[in-house]
């Protein structure tokens, strides 16, 4: 062969080679901006996930802080209605001891008006015994 020919032939050789560089640079360049849609599209997505995590948190905070006020709400109510309870309970006391005073005071007017039933009933038998005294006084006088 020729030198011709073997400079064809090694032309030829790097000619192929050479394509296949460009193939594989191609590939590499299809590749990186496979990587780079991917890498956007990544970006964009983990921007949505951190507006979502942000939204999230807000609203956690908002609950936390409506469950707070209620829960506050609630213990005040507590507290209240407890309060009323004592403040009940302390009526209910004071009733008690104002009955038992009306209980006593009522058996000692029982006791008082049976003592004085008993000194009427001592007077009218007083009464009757003296008028069957002076019946008779007066009986043995006219006889």
């Amino acid at each position: 062969m020729s030198e011709k020919a073997v400079e064809i032939d090694h032309l030829k050789t790097l000619l192929v080679a050479f394509k296949e560089k460009t193939q594989i640079v191609d590939d590499i360049q299809n590749e990186l901006s496979t990587k780079s849609q991917q890498l956007v599209a990544n970006e964009d997505g983990r921007v949505d996930l951190q507006n979502q995590i942000r939204e999230l948190i807000k609203k956690a905070e908002e609950d936390a802080k409506t469950n707070q006020e209620f829960q506050s709400s609630l213990q005040q109510k507590n507290q209240d209605l407890q309060d009323e309870i004592a403040k009940q309970r302390g009526d209910i006391d004071t009733l008690k001891t104002e009955k038992a005073d009306r209980e006593a005071d009522i058996d000692a007017q029982n006791s008082t008006i049976l003592q004085l039933k008993n000194f009427i009933i001592r007077i009218e038998q007083e009464l009757e015994v003296r008028k069957d005294v002076e019946k008779e006084l007066a009986d043995s006088r006219s006889h």
